[in-house]
């Protein structure tokens, strides 16, 4: 795997205006660690990125809208709403850890046991929780540094370390 990827952070989601000005609507819980920067790239997919620019943000929390460069008319703004903006980042940085592309992968304890699989992350206030199946069990294990210890990119496993009461065999 290459040592950065693509991660989605926010879609463009509406219209603003007359000057090609659009709302986001946040994809990750890490959109303002990254909606701050000036270059993205946009598309459908992974697949068909081009690089946008971003120009300005304007006003405050929810009611922010953003400019990008090129994008001066509400016709063109219209050619982009529906688009994902991705933001290329180093496999090892924390977005990677609530990606929809671990979905699938293995989690493996300390002992080097199969956990289950891991099959959804929820976003909550205080920290993200993978959700685990193994055969007719569900499990829910916090994302925190204490417990996730590594994420394995050429074998599709995330190595846990396994606390007492964590997992009930």
């Amino acid at each position: 795997m290459n040592s950065f990827n693509y991660q989605p952070i926010a879609k463009i989601s509406s219209l603003y205006g007359l000057y090609g000005a659009v709302k986001l609507t946040p994809l990750s819980r890490y959109f303002e660690d990254y909606i701050n920067h000036k270059h993205f790239m946009m598309g459908n997919s992974r697949s068909d990125l081009k690089e946008i620019v971003l120009d300005e943000i304007m006003g405050f929390g929810k009611k922010r809208i953003f400019k990008f460069n090129g994008f001066n008319s509400a016709n063109d703004a219209k050619n982009i709403k529906g688009k994902i903006l991705y933001k290329k980042v180093s496999k090892d940085e924390k977005i990677n850890l609530i990606s929809e592309d671990i979905l699938g992968w293995d989690i493996i304890d300390s002992l080097g046991e199969k956990v289950g699989t891991l099959i959804n992350v929820m976003w909550l206030p205080n920290n993200d929780v993978y959700i685990i199946k193994n055969g007719g069990k569900e499990y829910l294990i916090p994302v925190i540094e204490e417990i996730i210890k590594k994420v394995d990119y050429d074998k599709k496993e995330i190595n846990i370390n396994s606390i007492d009461g964590l997992i009930d065999w």
